[in-house]
C-alpha cells in the first residue's frame, strides 16, 4: 500500500524469461549475459514498494505452475506489486483459478494477474492480453486471434468501467514499422485507447517495432533486452492518457495579442463539442498576452502552453503541430473567433470517411460584430475533393483563393507527420498558401464543406495591410514566390504548370507589384529612383511580364497598368515620377 501523499508510478518490463526452476538461461544470446542480475539491480534502484510493474509476457520458462514457483519466488521478493500477463512462452498458465490459489497458497501476495478483466492502479486502469500473429492464416490462428480481439475489448471495456484513463499492455505487437495486425489495432482505435505497450521483439528484430504515435495511439516496445533489462516507467499523466476521448487540438499562436486572445479563446469554450485540448503558443510576448493565457491555463487540464522566444508564426504552428495529441488538428489566430458549430461539423465530415483534411469557408465580414451562426445539421453537403479538383483549383489558385487561409480546414494528425508536412519557418509571407498545396497534393481523401464558421476579423495593422510597408516586403515576397512556383511545377503536369504560370504572372501585375509600390511609397516619402527601380527589376516582376497571358484589367485607380507598363518598357524612371509626383504625392 502506498503512503497517503505518494505518487504510485508505474514500470513495465516484457520478456525477462526467468528459468530458476528448469534449465534454460537466456544468457547464450548474445545481449543477455548475466541478465537477471541486471534486471534485479536495476528494478531495486526505481521501484519503491508503493510502486507497480507491469510484466508483458513471457515471463518463465516454466512448463507447470510448480516448475514456475522459483520465479514467481524471485518476483515476489522484488519491491512493488507485479502485475502479469501471458506471452506465448508462459506454458505454466493455467485458469484465473489455479493461478490465484496457487499464488495464495505460497503467499506470493504482491502478483495479480491481468487475464480477461483489468485492473486499477490509483486512478489508471490496466488492460491487456496476450495477442497474436500477424500473418493469421491457419484456421486454428484465425481462431486464436480472434478469441485474443475479444479479450482485449473485454478488457478494456472492464477497464473503463474503472476509470477514464487506460493504459493497455499487449505481448505481440499490434503494429510494426511495416505492418500493422488489423483486427488487435482497430480494436485499439474502436475503443479510443491513447497509449499500449508490447513486447515479444528481441535484438534485431527490435528495429522493426514501431514506436510513437499513429492515430493518437502511442505505441512502445518493452522487452527486457530493448530496455536494457531496466524497467521502464511509465507516463500516467491524465491528459496523455485520454487524449482518444479528446478528438481535436486547436492551436493558437500568438504575439502581442493581448487585445483580442481572451475573445479567441472564449470562442473555443463556446463550441458545441467539449472533447478539444487547446493549445496555446507564445512567440515570444512583451505585452500581458501570456499572463492572459496562463490565466485561462490554469482552469483546465485540456489547456497546454508553449512559450517560446519570438521565431514567427511558421515556428509557432509548428510547435503546436508537434504537441499536438488528438486525431484531427484546427488553428485559430489570435485575433480571430471560432463560431460555436465549427469543430462538431468539421469533425463530422472528417470522421465520417477518415479524412485527411476538411476545407470550408470563413467570413471576414463582421461589421463589428459576427453573423449569427448557422445550426449544425448532421446531414450537412460534404463535397469530395479529387485530385483532379485540387489540380483545377491550383490551376486558378490566384482567383479562387482556395489556397489561403489555414485556419478554416480541419487536418488529421497523423498524415501531417507521415507526409512531413510542416510550416517552411524561412517563409514570412504569405506561409498558409504554401502550407495547403502540400497538404492538398498529398491528401488521400479531401472533403469540402458549405459552412462559414470560421471569423476572420480584420485588423488594421495586419499582415494583410501592413506587409509591403516593410523595409524587406520584396525579398520577404521573393522567397515566398520562388516556393510557390517550386511547388506548382511539382504538382502540376507540364501543360497545366504552364497556365498556371500565366494566371499567376497575371495576378502578379494587377495586385502584388502595384500594392509593393503603394507600401514602399506609404512607408517612405523619400523613396529614391532606385528603390523603385528595385521593384521592377525584382525577380518576380520580370517571371510576370515574360508569363502574362492576358491584358492586365484595372485595378487601384490603374496604377497597376502604369506600373506594369513601366516595368515592361523598362522605364522605372517614368514610374518613380508617376509615383511620386501623381499617385502618392
Amino acid at each position: 500500500m502506498s503512503k497517503v501523499g505518494e505518487h504510485v508510478a508505474i514500470y513495465a518490463l516484457a520478456d525477462p524469461h526467468f528459468s530458476f526452476g528448469c534449465a534454460k538461461p537466456m544468457d547464450v544470446f548474445r545481449g543477455w549475459t548475466d541478465y537477471v542480475r541486471r534486471i534485479e539491480e536495476n528494478w531495486r534502484k526505481i521501484v519503491r514498494d508503493c510502486d507497480t510493474v507491469i510484466l508483458a509476457g513471457d515471463i518463465s520458462w516454466a512448463m507447470t505452475l510448480e516448475q514456475a514457483e522459483p520465479d514467481f519466488a524471485f518476483l515476489h521478493a522484488l519491491p512493488g506489486t507485479k502485475i502479469l500477463l501471458k506471452g506465448n512462452h508462459d506454458y505454466w498458465w493455467s485458469t484465473r483459478k489455479k493461478i490465484e490459489d496457487f499464488w495464495n497458497t505460497h503467499a506470493f501476495n504482491s502478483l495479480k494477474l491481468l487475464y480477461n478483466g483489468a485492473i486499477l492502479v490509483e486512478d489508471i486502469a490496466v488492460a491487456g492480453t496476450r495477442g497474436w500473429f500477424f500473418d493469421c492464416e491457419a484456421q486454428e490462428d484465425i481462431k486464436i486471434l480472434r478469441r485474443e480481439v475479444g479479450r482485449l475489448r473485454t478488457s478494456i471495456q472492464a477497464a473503463k468501467r474503472l476509470s477514464d484513463c487506460v493504459i493497455v499492455f499487449l505481448h505481440y505487437p499490434p503494429i510494426t514499422r511495416d505492418r500493422v495486425c488489423e483486427e488487435l489495432y482497430q480494436a485499439l482505435y474502436q475503443e479510443e485507447i491513447s497509449v499500449c505497450y508490447y513486447g515479444h521483439l528481441h535484438g534485431g528484430s527490435c528495429r522493426w517495432a514501431f514506436e510513437g504515435e499513429r492515430d493518437g495511439i502511442h505505441f512502445g516496445l518493452i522487452s527486457a533486452d530493448h530496455l536494457s533489462f531496466c524497467p521502464k516507467l511509465i507516463n500516467t499523466d491524465h491528459c496523455a492518457l485520454i487524449r482518444r476521448g479528446l478528438r481535436v487540438s486547436v492551436i493558437i499562436p500568438f504575439f502581442n495579442a493581448e487585445t483580442t486572445l481572451a475573445r479567441a479563446i472564449d470562442s473555443v469554450f463556446a463550441q458545441t463539442v467539449t472533447d478539444w485540448e487547446l493549445i496555446l503558443v507564445n512567440d515570444g510576448s512583451t505585452d500581458h498576452s501570456l499572463r492572459i493565457a496562463k490565466q485561462f491555463a490554469a482552469q483546465t487540464p485540456q489547456i497546454k502552453m508553449i512559450d517560446q522566444p519570438n521565431r514567427g508564426l511558421s515556428a509557432a504552428r509548428n510547435a503546436g503541430i508537434a504537441a499536438a495529441s488528438c486525431a484531427y488538428l484546427a488553428f485559430l489566430d489570435a485575433d480571430d473567433t471560432l463560431q460555436p458549430p465549427f469543430l462538431e461539423a468539421l469533425l463530422s465530415a472528417a470522421e465520417s470517411v477518415y479524412a485527411d483534411v476538411v476545407h470550408a469557408e470563413l467570413t471576414n465580414d463582421v461589421a463589428g460584430a459576427p453573423p449569427q451562426p448557422e445550426p449544425f445539421e448532421a446531414n450537412q453537403r460534404v463535397f469530395a475533393l479529387t485530385h483532379a479538383d485540387i489540380q483545377k483549383k491550383l490551376l486558378h489558385m490566384q482567383q479562387n483563393h482556395f489556397f489561403i487561409y489555414v485556419v478554416r480546414c480541419l487536418y488529421r494528425r497523423d498524415f501531417l507527420r507521415e507526409k512531413q508536412i510542416c510550416f517552411d519557418e524561412k517563409i514570412r509571407y504569405a506561409e498558409d498558401s504554401l502550407f495547403m498545396m502540400d497538404v492538398f497534393a498529398h491528401a488521400g481523401t479531401a472533403l469540402s464543406i458549405e459552412r462559414q464558421d470560421y471569423v476572420y476579423w480584420p485588423q488594421p495593422n495586419g499582415m494583410t495591410r501592413s506587409f509591403w510597408t516593410k523595409p524587406d516586403a520584396i525579398t520577404l515576397f521573393e522567397a515566398h514566390h520562388a516556393a510557390k512556383l517550386e511547388r506548382l511545377e511539382r504538382y502540376l503536369p507540364p501543360a497545366l504548370f504552364a497556365s498556371a504560370c500565366g494566371n499567376y504572372a497575371s495576378a502578379l501585375l494587377e495586385t502584388f507589384l502595384p500594392q509593393a509600390l503603394q507600401g514602399m511609397y506609404r512607408r517612405d516619402s523619400q523613396v529614391t529612383y532606385r528603390t523603385t527601380a528595385a521593384i521592377l527589376n525584382a525577380d518576380f516582376v520580370q517571371f510576370a511580364l515574360s508569363h502574362s497571358t492576358r491584358a492586365i484589367r484595372p485595378k487601384h485607380n490603374d496604377l497597376n497598368i502604369t506600373a506594369a507598363f513601366c516595368a515592361k518598357k523598362r522605364m522605372p524612371w517614368l514610374a518613380y515620377l508617376i509615383c511620386k509626383y501623381f499617385w502618392f504625392r
